[in-house]
C-alpha cells in the first residue's frame, strides 16, 4: 500500500514578508516614539536633579552640611516607604507584623542589644526620625570642636 504524504500549502516567502511589513513599520514607529518619550523624561529628570543640587548648594551656603542633610532626606524617604508598606497590610497581616516587631524588636534596638548595650540603653540608642536631626547636629558639633582643637594645636 502506498503511503500518502500530506502536503502543506505554504505561502510564498515574499507574500509573508509583504504581510509582515506593515507590522514591522508600526512597531518601529512605536519604538521611535518610546525613545522620544524616554528622552523627554530624562530631560525632565535632569532638570529636577539640577534643582535639587541647587537646593543643597543653598543649604551649604547657609552653613548646613550637605551630607547629613542628604542622609536625613534619604531616611525620611525610607520612613515614608515603610509607612506605605505598613498601610498595605490587612488587619491580620498588621497584627502579625506587630507581634513580630514586638518579639524581635526594631532593627536599631536589636542591633544595639547584639552589640552588648543593656536593654534600657539599647532603646535609647534607637533614634527615630525626630532624634536624627539632633544626633546629626551633635556629630557635626563634635567634628567642629575637633577641627577647632586642631587649629589650636590640641589633640
Amino acid at each position: 500500500m502506498a503511503k500518502k504524504t500530506a502536503t502543506v500549502k505554504r505561502a510564498p516567502e515574499n507574500e509573508i514578508a509583504e504581510r509582515a511589513r506593515p507590522f514591522l513599520r508600526e512597531i518601529e514607529e512605536l519604538l521611535d516614539r518610546l525613545e522620544s518619550r524616554k528622552g523627554e523624561y530624562m530631560a525632565v529628570c535632569k532638570s529636577l536633579r539640577t534643582d535639587i543640587r541647587d537646593v543643597y548648594d543653598r543649604a551649604n551656603d547657609k552653613g548646613i552640611s550637605t551630607k547629613p542633610l542628604k542622609t536625613l532626606v534619604k531616611n525620611n524617604a525610607l520612613a515614608r516607604k515603610i509607612k506605605k508598606h505598613l498601610a498595605n497590610l490587612d488587619i491580620d497581616e498588621a497584627a502579625i507584623y506587630s507581634h513580630l516587631a514586638e518579639a524581635l524588636g526594631e532593627l536599631g534596638v536589636a542591633a544595639a542589644r547584639r552589640a552588648g548595650y543593656p536593654p534600657g540603653e539599647a532603646e535609647q540608642r534607637d533614634a527615630g526620625p525626630g532624634d536624627l536631626a539632633g544626633e546629626m547636629q551633635r556629630i557635626e558639633d563634635e567634628k567642629n570642636l575637633a577641627r577647632f582643637g586642631e587649629t589650636l594645636g590640641r589633640p
